[in-house]
């Protein structure tokens, strides 16, 4: 039982790392401006970052209190019950 948790644990933790990795390489190499490749190119980032890049925005919300306690849970609750 508890060798599943520390998987478990570790698979989760390698999952949210490799998200953020992959947002913040696309952050310096993508361009500041629009472009007609920047749009396709984010969704597919954000295919692999999507985790990372919902709780940074949750978390920014929050911290600006811009969002309620609930619109703050809810997403980081949804990326734990999703890995």
């Amino acid at each position: 039982m508890m060798h599943s948790i520390l998987e478990f644990l570790f698979v989760l933790t390698l999952g949210l790392t490799a998200s953020g990795i992959v947002a913040n390489l696309y952050r310096i190499v993508a361009p500041a401006n629009e472009t007609s490749l920047s749009h396709p190119l984010r969704i597919i980032v954000l295919a692999f970052s999507g985790p990372s890049e919902i709780l940074e925005s949750a978390i920014q919300g929050r911290i600006a209190r811009q969002q309620s306690t609930a619109s703050f849970w809810l997403p980081s609750r949804w990326l734990f019950i999703g890995a």
